[in-house]
């Protein structure tokens, strides 16, 4: 897989628990339809702020907004990605996207009770991202 014409390495998936814990940045992005759910990716701040350095070639000391708004700008393209490769599916079911929710800070919880969850990680040269997908019902299988 490439990221940001980056190599990196991605983890098969894995149960993940009720209750998300934030590695500092987390953009949140909720899918509608029959099944409702939700796709988080979720960084570091470093990891966060070197791969903004990558997207314009600028250095970055905090999250400020444009790493705050490139990191929801990235869960829309992996997000927008997987929906449109769902719905193209014949027989699929169909998910539209809620505008992205951004979460800064250290420990920061999220619980999803009633959705059943999945998360991998891409291990790249800037740093480690995760993306977790969850649906009410638990991860979709053998379409």
């Amino acid at each position: 897989m490439e990221l940001v014409e980056l190599d990196c390495a991605v983890s098969d998936p894995r149960p993940q628990p009720n209750t998300f814990e934030s590695n500092g940045l987390a953009v949140i992005i909720g899918l509608t339809g029959e099944r409702p759910g939700f796709v988080i990716l979720d960084t570091n701040r470093e990891a966060a702020r070197r791969l903004c350095g990558l997207i314009d070639g600028q250095a970055h000391s905090s999250e400020g907004d444009f790493v705050l708004h490139a990191l929801a700008e990235l869960a829309n393209i992996v997000a927008g990605h997987a929906v449109t490769a769902i719905n193209n599916a014949p027989g699929s079911t169909h998910f539209e996207m809620t505008p992205p929710g951004l979460f800064c800070g250290d420990k920061v919880k999220v619980t999803g009770h009633r959705v059943e969850a999945e998360v991998f990680d891409a291990d790249t040269p800037v740093g480690k991202l995760s993306v977790t997908v969850g649906f009410e019902g638990g991860v979709p299988r053998g379409r």
